[in-house]
């Protein structure tokens, strides 16, 4: 059995992992593709302090309907309708 100051070591170490954002390469990598991270768009869009985080250790499999990877039958998701664009 954990003690809490194990588990809590190693919550810090899991965060600290997620806050690399895969790493310095990965980082440097879409800078050099002119492109933000993540956080920075996050941080330009939003004033100091007025943004809370939460759900920092969601992945993808945590999100229903979110079905890359998959083995989910797509004949069995509801469509959406459109309307044709007249003119």
């Amino acid at each position: 059995m954990t003690t809490p100051a194990e588990r809590i070591n190693e919550y810090r170490q899991k965060r600290e992992k997620i806050l690399q954002m895969g790493g310095a390469e990965a980082i440097e990598k879409r800078h050099t593709a002119c492109q933000w991270t993540a956080r920075e768009k996050l941080d330009y869009l939003f004033d100091f302090g007025i943004f809370t985080e939460i759900g920092l250790f969601i992945t993808v499999q945590d999100c229903p309907g979110y079905l890359i990877g998959s083995d989910q039958d797509w004949s069995e998701l509801p469509l959406r309708k459109t309307r044709k664009k007249e003119g």
